[in-house]
């Protein structure tokens, strides 16, 4: 259903370093946000509809990248401050939203006493929370002494899931919205390991939803090798275990929106959000985008890639917003310190089905002598036919989308004095 949207608040998180614990119980802030006790998913479509958008809050990636984005999500190095300016100013801009997405480096070092102070910053702004989190390991989760599976378990008990891999299916009036969440699930040998059977639950589920005809949200904390910005230097590449198989396979899928955190480059770079292409996979690639950071922002310098190093450029407070409307998904990133002001915005059509501007686009103006004497008869609508291999989904091995078949189109309408047009895009 076009023109209704799934709107997803992002937010922010960060990289840093503490001591652990058991983890707690969430169930507590968990359970004021349910939809029942908004009276049920009906009365959320019914409210969201009365404004327009049905909206699903989302990511917070780098909460305090490097412990300073902590200041607004509890601090990935102790300082929740950041996380409670955010959330209301979230709340305001996405008041229905219905989903929560934490893009990694939600603490310091993945410390209990840390987690702790997360689960305060939640419990305090329950009654404005979406109802369901979505939350990806970072690499800050795993410093504190105990070893990686005691912290990754700590993690997993605030993501409250069983792996640190899943995925989530977010509901509007536009249709299903798709999160697919992964990450490291071992100690090593890279930055990010990831298991045979994680790689293929991402793969199979790509393929599921595109045979949906739906776009498809990934997230994870790393960022995959010359996608966002900063990911462009000699040793990111490295850091995912399986970043060139990633990367060849999501490159088939022009309908996936890779989101990542990690680096805290600011949004107004060109590269904040991209094309990643390669040379075997659909022409159009998929889109990597930064989930910003709520901790501190960061910039290269140095005359070449060898001698490049990274710097800290002050405190920052920033996040995104994604609206999901079937036809197209819009990213809009924001600054909190400034009240929510809005930096940049984009839109990513779904490449599966007619995009509505398209449909508006191909609309022509009704001419004076056809409104004067209009046809008693309907002009027929056009068909193509289609072989099997055609109508069938896109593939994982990379099949393009077919071409719009405008100019047969816009012949026929003339032909019949019609003053408007369809058209089906189709896939090959």
């Amino acid at each position: 259903m076009l023109g209704s949207s799934l709107t997803l608040a992002l937010g922010l998180t960060a990289c840093g370093g503490g001591d652990g614990g058991n983890g707690g119980d969430t169930e507590h802030w968990r359970d004021a946000t349910s939809v029942e006790d908004g009276g049920g998913m009906e009365q959320r479509i019914e409210d969201a509809q009365a404004e327009g958008t049905f909206n699903a809050m989302g990511l917070y990636e780098d909460w305090a990248s490097y412990g300073a984005l902590l200041d607004a999500f509890s601090d990935i190095q102790g300082d929740p401050e950041d996380l409670s300016e955010a959330l209301p100013i979230y709340r305001e801009m996405a008041p229905h939203a219905d989903g929560l997405l934490m893009a990694g480096d939600i603490v310091d070092t993945g410390a209990q006493w840390e987690w702790y102070e997360i689960y305060e910053v939640m419990e305090e702004h329950a009654e404005i929370l979406p109802p369901q989190l979505v939350a990806a390991i970072g690499n800050h989760e795993r410093y504190a002494p105990g070893g990686f599976e005691a912290n990754r378990d700590r993690f997993l008990t605030f993501a409250e899931r069983d792996e640190v891999w899943g995925e989530y299916v977010l509901e509007g009036p536009g249709g299903d919205l798709p999160v697919i969440v992964f990450g490291q699930d071992a100690a090593g040998p890279t930055e990010v390991p990831m298991s045979t059977e994680q790689v293929q639950f991402i793969l199979d589920r790509l393929q599921y939803w595109t045979e949906q005809d739906s776009q498809v949200i990934l997230m994870n904390h790393y960022p995959l090798g010359d996608t966002i910005s900063g990911s462009w230097l000699p040793w990111y590449p490295g850091q995912h275990q399986h970043n060139e198989l990633l990367t060849e396979a999501l490159a088939n899928y022009p309908n996936a929106i890779l989101l990542a955190g990690h680096v805290h480059y600011p949004p107004e770079l060109g590269d904040w959000a991209v094309q990643r292409r390669t040379e075997t996979g659909h022409p159009d690639g998929f889109w990597a985008v930064s989930t910003l950071s709520m901790h501190n922002g960061w910039d290269a310098e140095g005359e070449n890639t060898e001698d490049v190093t990274e710097i800290v450029t002050g405190d920052i407070n920033q996040g995104l917003t994604l609206d999901s409307y079937g036809d197209r998904v819009v990213i809009r990133s924001y600054d909190f310190h400034q009240g929510g002001e809005q930096i940049r915005e984009i839109t990513v059509p779904n490449p599966l089905v007619p995009y509505e501007a398209d449909l508006l686009a191909a609309q022509p103006e009704p001419t004076e002598e056809a409104a004067e004497t209009p046809s008693s008869e309907p002009a027929e609508a056009p068909t193509q036919e289609a072989s099997e291999e055609d109508s069938g989904p896109l593939a994982a091995t990379g099949a393009t989308p077919g071409l719009l078949a405008l100019g047969a189109l816009a012949l026929l309408a003339l032909a019949a004095g019609a003053v408007s047009l369809r058209y089906a895009r189709r896939r090959s």
